[in-house]
């Protein structure tokens, strides 16, 4: 069907009005041709021109079939599959409010302005090569733009690795849909914005947000003291400014060493390195620290010294403690949901041979991905669990990113609820450094 229709052959008339490409004739069994119904042909005849020009291929004049490939499977993928028409680019402003993809063949480096990105926006770079095998990459940019103010993001693209102008690049645009390589450390990429966090916590030792990314808390053994900070736009800790509100834990630990929240704010958990004990707090007003009172502690065995990192599963009757002398990773149930006091050990704990020193822990959503910061080697690792939130079902990715040249004392990571974007804390600059997909 791919392929420019005659006409002059029995069954076709050629163009007209209300068929512009051509249409199937409607002819009787005494002459030549087939009977048809007419207008339901000649509609599809329609369907299928338009999708071919709007998918951005050129047609190949072929039949469709396993020789020649079904290029209007291809048209179909193209223009529908991942949610806009692809487009080629008279220029390199692209108006985001389209939720178009779009296709140039571009020189060593190409600049793209993006305007009206939306929130979530994630801009991928495809190589469609003379095989017809397509390789994508991750850009190293993630726009969250902000309609209110005209949202504008300059990309520079830069191909290093082809001839200028004898590849096709498609540049594909989402507007905050489904993702693929969300919580995979593998397409991370430094953004090379970072949020100072030096002027109320000279010794950064744990960072979290809130559910949705409006409020950042950091943590660090050298005031002992947790920081509460806004943001204007969620997860983008460049705009992060301080809300003059902190909540001081030094009557219960002097080496407070990470800090997370239950799902709704309710509940506030640091882990004491110096006497190995994990922490609970009662907010009265959800993810408001300044509304804190302890409420009870609990104390870690053999199996986790020097806990650096606190983590709880979805449903709150697991907590997972990492040690950084101890070089593991341990797990507990909680008999009583939420509550610390309430730890049994489930003598399940992991060797992190990866880095002797692990900083920080956290899981992505649904427990099948647990991340492990590596304060020794300066890199945070992935590993995948075959069983959601089971420790002893891990097994190491072999992906890693390293941080080193932000900071060589990472301390802290969390991730937006998205994935898309991921953070880290560098103690010896005092900063939270941002990446992205």
């Amino acid at each position: 069907m791919a392929r420019i229709l005659a006409t002059s052959v029995p069954n076709f008339e050629p163009a007209s009005g209300d068929y512009p490409s051509g249409r199937i004739k409607n002819k009787t069994v005494s002459e030549a041709g087939t009977s048809v119904v007419e207008e339901l042909y000649g509609d599809q005849v329609q369907m299928s021109e338009k999708v071919i020009r709007d998918s951005g291929l050129t047609k190949n004049n072929l039949p469709d079939n396993e020789s020649n490939g079904y290029q209007m499977l291809e048209a179909f993928d193209n223009r529908y599959k991942t949610g806009g028409v692809r487009t080629y680019l008279s220029g390199t402003v692209i108006d985001m409010s389209k939720s178009q993809i779009f296709l140039k063949t571009i020189t060593i480096t190409t600049s793209f302005t993006f305007n009206n990105s939306k929130l979530g926006t994630v801009v991928f770079l495809e190589l469609n090569n003379a095989e017809n095998v397509k390789y994508r990459f991750p850009l190293n940019t993630l726009v969250y733009g902000d309609l209110s103010s005209g949202g504008r993001k300059d990309i520079i693209i830069q191909c290093t690795n082809a001839t200028p102008g004898s590849e096709e690049y498609i540049v594909r645009v989402w507007d905050g849909g489904v993702i693929s390589g969300t919580f995979d450390l593998e397409f991370m990429s430094d953004e090379n914005q970072s949020f100072q966090v030096g002027f109320q916590e000279n010794f950064p030792t744990g960072m979290t947000f809130n559910n949705d990314g409006t409020k950042l808390y950091i943590v660090g053994s050298g005031s002992n003291t947790v920081y509460q900070y806004t943001l204007s736009t969620p997860f983008n800790v460049t705009t992060a400014s301080y809300d003059s509100v902190s909540f001081s834990v030094v009557a219960r630990t002097t080496s407070a060493n990470s800090v997370t929240f239950n799902d709704d704010g309710t509940f506030m958990y640091i882990a004491s390195s110096g006497d190995n004990r994990l922490l609970q707090f009662a907010l009265s007003t959800p993810f408001d620290i300044s509304t804190s009172s302890f409420l009870y502690g609990f104390t870690t065995g053999a199996e986790t010294i020097f806990p650096s990192g606190i983590a709880l599963n979805s449903d709150g009757t697991k907590v997972y403690v990492s040690g950084s002398a101890s070089s593991s990773v341990s797990q507990y149930t909680l008999t009583n949901p939420y509550i610390i006091n309430s730890a049994v050990y489930d003598n399940v704990v992991i060797a992190v041979s990866q880095d002797s020193t692990p900083s920080d822990i956290v899981f992505n959503n649904d427990g099948t991905k647990l991340y492990i910061v590596g304060d020794n080697t300066n890199k945070i690792y992935q590993y995948s669990l075959s069983e959601p939130f089971d420790l002893s079902t891990f097994s190491y990715d072999g992906v890693n990113i390293d941080v080193s040249t932000n900071d060589t004392s990472p301390t802290a990571m969390t991730f937006s609820n998205d994935g898309i974007r991921m953070h880290f804390l560098g103690l010896g600059t005092t900063r939270v450094y941002q990446y992205s997909i």
